[in-house]
């Protein structure tokens, strides 16, 4: 058991728990992210007709593409 703050125990499997909670928590967003910039990618590249890999610089370079 751990205290924590001057009112509560909590054991600490319980905080073991919630920290993997949050770490699967973070790991998912940023593979949703990840995933969501792929797409951008995707999308620039085929309506511009050009690679992935130019879509990829045109987009980190500032450019807008809706």
């Amino acid at each position: 058991m751990k205290t924590v703050g001057k009112a509560a125990t909590i054991p600490e499997s319980r905080l073991s728990k919630q920290a993997a909670t949050n770490e699967d928590a973070v790991a998912s967003r940023e593979e949703v992210e990840e995933q969501a910039e792929e797409s951008r990618i995707d999308k620039v590249a085929f309506e511009d007709g050009i690679s992935t890999a130019s879509a990829k610089e045109y987009i980190r370079r500032g450019r807008t593409h809706d």
